[in-house]
């Protein structure tokens, strides 16, 4: 696995609204959108694919991208055998997110062509402990108790931020429960099940769902889970 440079880092509370997969995609703010409405799979880089770089989107100064022109590739680029989460598509191309390791998250668009699919498995409910880390702000600790998932959290707005931590203007938010996973999704909130994705509900109490993709835990809440600007949506890795 290659270390990919901070050009594309997404920010941890970027969220971009991205269309559909059937319409075309503006840009590539990552594979979790904002109304969580796109499907999200786990793919990985195909053998033989050697270096393959990240590309350009629509929105780039170089016209005609996402293309294989030249103009079009950006110097971070993957490996085969580097798996990613793969969201939006556009012509031939995928719109995804790479986590290296624990550090740096890079979204943008790869040639599908060198994407093979992950086929889905269902994880032992021992894939889900562990302390995850988003790349900024925000952690996950889940517990196993039998068949169930004993779930914290705490996610900041602002503490990376010296003017904010100077005048103490960093919102919190916390999340905790337990909860039964169905397949690779476990959701928190009362009433809530984790169907569908929690962006856009009633925000009278917390809601948020997880879903495990291999390496990659995907959450998302419904921006009830703290102060202003807080949210636990993201990906998170171990």
């Amino acid at each position: 696995m290659t270390d990919v440079p901070g050009g594309a880092l997404l920010a941890a509370f970027a969220f971009v609204a991205l269309v559909s997969a059937a319409q075309a995609v503006e840009s590539c703010g990552g594979a979790l959108t904002f109304d969580g409405e796109n499907d999200i799979r786990l793919m990985r880089v195909a053998p033989g694919a050697g270096r393959v770089h990240f590309v350009a989107g629509p929105l780039a100064k170089v016209r005609g991208c996402p293309s294989a022109a030249p103009a079009c590739l950006l110097k971070n680029f993957l490996v085969p055998g580097d798996e990613v989460l793969a969201g939006a598509a556009q012509g031939g191309f995928v719109c995804v997110t790479f986590r290296a390791g624990k550090g740096r998250e890079t979204s943008g668009f790869l040639p599908a062509a060198s994407l093979a699919a992950v086929v889905p498995v269902t994880p032992k409910i021992t894939d889900w402990a562990g302390k995850w880390a988003r790349a900024s702000e925000a952690e996950i600790e889940i517990f196993v108790k039998g068949d169930t998932l004993d779930i914290s959290g705490d996610a900041t707005y602002g503490a990376r931020d010296p003017v904010r931590v100077k005048s103490g203007g960093v919102n919190l938010g916390n999340i905790a429960g337990d909860a039964k996973p169905r397949g690779n999704a476990a959701a928190l909130g009362e009433g809530y099940d984790g169907a569908k994705s929690p962006a856009g509900l009633d925000q009278s109490d917390c809601k948020v769902r997880l879903r495990l993709f291999g390496r990659y835990l995907v959450a998302e809440d419904n921006l009830a889970c703290g102060g202003h600007n807080v949210s636990f949506t993201g990906v998170y890795v171990k």
